[in-house]
Parts: structure tokens; C-alpha cells; sequence
């Protein structure tokens, strides 16, 4: 029932190797201003959406009124100890565009229950915002590996025009929402033309990695040399080496990447897997074998970023013939 998808829902007894268990789930903390008010805690408003300046950003109603974007979708959360016992929960909130990752601080009572004492949202300026954080996991090494999801596609920025925007596709509208990062309003002063000189595209699609030190202060990164997908998820394998990433779309491509050095994603070797199905019982069964695409280095790939590189750039285009179908030279 649609009324049922805003409540949490469980089970209030569980069976485990045939002893039954009595179970319960608490709020921890909610987004928005209203559970703020009514469970106080420190720092930012937990789920709050904010621009490059770290001033908000905000929705327009029909009415004309703005009001500050409030983030409502959170997709993974984890939890993380300093070695002086306090207990960190990291957020990442999937929607709306841009995405947010949060830190709070924890409280934990004597018998477990947890209630959030300070929130810090996690700052992305440096790289040009957060795009569209899906799945997560932790790491052996206990970081954590974000996926930015949806890849904007670079050469329908270069070719966007005024009438392009207008009627917009669903996959502009993510980079239109995201324009308000950059403190551009579809209702108030976005053009084509912002969008062109002020969003680069290969800023985005990337694993994010962060961490904790030991003060409980994060560090981002966006790892470039893992290479540039619809990224659902980001595992590293207890080597800390091997990193497998999966691509969220239908018949689309899977990962995996080979760091130079173990914990270290500053160079790595990239593969593509091509599955040969060798049986169809209950699912199939498959041989996996790894192709190489190329080994590339964070600062290289940093560096064609910050020198703007476009689509065109890296990519010549013809138009297919229909009646051939073959491209021209």
C-alpha cells in the first residue's frame, strides 16, 4: 500500500538457528528542519542540499516562493568507531540533484540506542560537487566507496541549445537540476549556454572514496583512474586490490580495476568482463574472461579534466547511412 512506503516496516520477532529473538527499529535521525526541532542536535541540518558556496538550494513552488531543497532519499548509510569510541553514521542522499553525503556524530546509551549529537555535511567543491551518489559499501580497510550514477552524457552538453533545454530530456533535466549547485535556476537564469561554460561532464560518473582519521575528520576524492561509468556500487576485495564496479543499466558493462598499489587508487589497470554462457540451468552458468582497456594514473586523468576536455575532443562522429549501415569516413 502506497501509505505503507512511508512507514517503517518489520518484523517484531525473528528466528535464528531455531531460537526466536524479539526485535524493534528506532529512529536514529531524520532529514528535514521539522524532526531538527523536535530532536535537537548540533551543526547542519541533516539532509539539507547546498550549493558550491555551501549557501542552500532551493525548490520553487507554483507560487513563486522559494524554500530551501531538502533532501529525502538517503541510499547507504554506514557506520564507522574512531579508536576513541565514538560512533560516526555516514549518509549519502541519492536525491535530488546535487547529491549530499553526510557525517553525524553519535550518542550511544548504555543499552545501544543511538541519538544523533552533531551533523556535518561533507563539502565537494573541490570537486565540482557530488553527482547523483548511488549504492556504497565499506571497505576492509574501512572507508568507503560511493558510486556516482547516470554519467552525464558529455556530447549532449556541447550540442545543447536554447530550444534543446526547453524540452528537455530526462537525462538534461538531472544536469539542469544540478545546475542549482552553481547557483543557476531553470525558472530564473539558466541558459544553454551556462550550462556549457560552467558544467564539465567529465567531472562526474566516478567512485568516490572517503574516509575517517582518527578525529572523525572525513577526505573525499573521486578516483578517475577506476574509470568513468553509471556507477551502482564500488567493492574492494579483501586484497585491497581488486575493486569491482557495476554499471546500473540493462546490458551494460561490469568492472573490474587492479590498483598498482594495495589501499592505493591514485593508479590502476581497468577491465571490462565478457561473459560466455556455457549453461542455462536455474540461471546459467558462465565463463568470465577479463579484457584490458588501458592503465591510466589519477593526475593524467586529472589533468585532461582541468584542460576541459570535451566530447569532440576525444571522439570523431559520423552519422550512420541507413542505407549501407555503415558510417561515413
Amino acid at each position: 500500500e502506497k501509505e505503507q512506503q512511508h512507514q517503517v516496516l518489520g518484523t517484531e520477532r525473528v528466528t535464528i538457528n531455531g531460537r526466536d529473538y524479539n526485535v524493534s527499529f528506532m529512529n536514529i535521525l531524520r532529514d528535514g528542519p521539522e524532526w531538527r526541532e523536535e530532536h535537537p542536535y548540533e551543526g547542519d541540518t541533516f539532509g539539507a542540499v547546498m550549493n558550491v558556496n555551501n549557501t542552500p538550494v532551493y525548490d520553487m513552488a507554483d507560487d513563486g516562493t522559494f524554500t530551501p531543497t531538502i533532501a529525502h532519499d538517503p541510499d547507504f548509510s554506514s557506520f564507522h568507531v574512531t579508536p576513541d569510541g565514538t560512533v560516526y553514521m555516514v549518509t549519502q542522499f541519492e536525491r535530488p540533484r546535487p547529491g549530499e553525503l553526510y557525517k553525524v556524530r553519535l550518542a550511544q546509551s548504555e543499552n545501544g540506542n543511538l541519538t544523533a549529537v552533531e551533523s556535518e555535511r561533507i563539502d565537494f567543491a573541490e570537486w565540482g560537487g557530488l553527482w547523483i551518489p548511488c549504492a556504497g559499501s565499506v571497505t576492509p580497510a574501512g572507508t568507503r566507496l560511493l558510486g556516482e550514477e547516470y554519467e552525464p552524457d558529455a556530447r549532449s552538453v556541447m550540442e545543447l541549445t536554447e530550444e534543446g533545454l526547453a524540452d528537455a530530456t530526462s537525462e538534461m533535466q538531472d544536469i539542469i537540476d544540478y545546475m542549482r549547485y552553481f547557483g543557476y535556476y531553470n525558472e530564473v537564469n539558466l541558459t544553454a549556454d551556462a550550462i556549457k561554460s560552467t558544467f564539465n561532464p567529465y567531472k562526474y560518473g566516478y567512485i568516490v572514496g572517503m574516509d575517517l582519521d582518527d578525529q572523525g575528520n572525513a577526505n573525499v576524492s573521486k578516483y578517475y583512474a577506476l574509470g568513468r561509468r553509471s556507477n551502482e556500487l564500488g567493492y574492494m576485495m579483501p586484497d585491497n586490490v581488486t575493486v569491482y564496479m557495476s554499471d546500473d543499466g540493462t546490458n551494460v558493462v561490469w568492472h573490474m580495476a587492479v590498483l598498482d598499489t594495495p589501499h592505493d587508487y591514485s593508479s590502476a589497470t581497468l577491465y571490462a568482463a565478457k561473459f560466455t554462457q556455457t549453461n542455462s540451468t536455474g540461471g546459467g552458468e558462465f565463463d568470465i574472461e577479463w579484457i584490458k582497456l588501458g592503465h591510466a594514473t589519477q593526475d593524467e586523468l586529472a589533468a585532461l579534466i582541468e584542460a576541459n576536455t570535451t566530447f569532440f575532443d576525444i571522439f570523431d562522429v559520423s552519422e550512420p547511412i541507413e542505407e549501407t549501415e555503415s558510417c561515413e569516413d
